[in-house]
């Protein structure tokens, strides 16, 4: 077999660093509150060593009240149009 018969593929592929990955996510997932918070309690997550769930379950808690609290806001700010 001469190395002219053999042809070799190379794939180059771009690396995204995870929290750029993760950021672009939460962006198309409307998840503003996530997105800003996950580096700060993904950190203290890591420190004090909790189980995923309780991670997921802070990010969503913040999540959830910054929506209603945005509702609440918009329910009383006044009508314009």
């Amino acid at each position: 077999m001469s190395t002219a018969s053999i042809t070799t593929s190379i794939t180059t592929t771009t690396v995204i660093p995870t929290s750029t990955r993760l950021g672009m996510m939460l962006t198309n997932l409307r998840l503003p509150t996530i997105k800003r918070l996950a580096g700060d309690l993904c950190a203290q997550s890591d420190t004090e060593g909790w189980p995923a769930y309780r991670l997921l379950e802070a990010l969503l808690e913040h999540e959830i009240n910054e929506r209603e609290a945005r509702r609440i806001l918009s329910a009383l700010s006044p009508q314009t149009g």
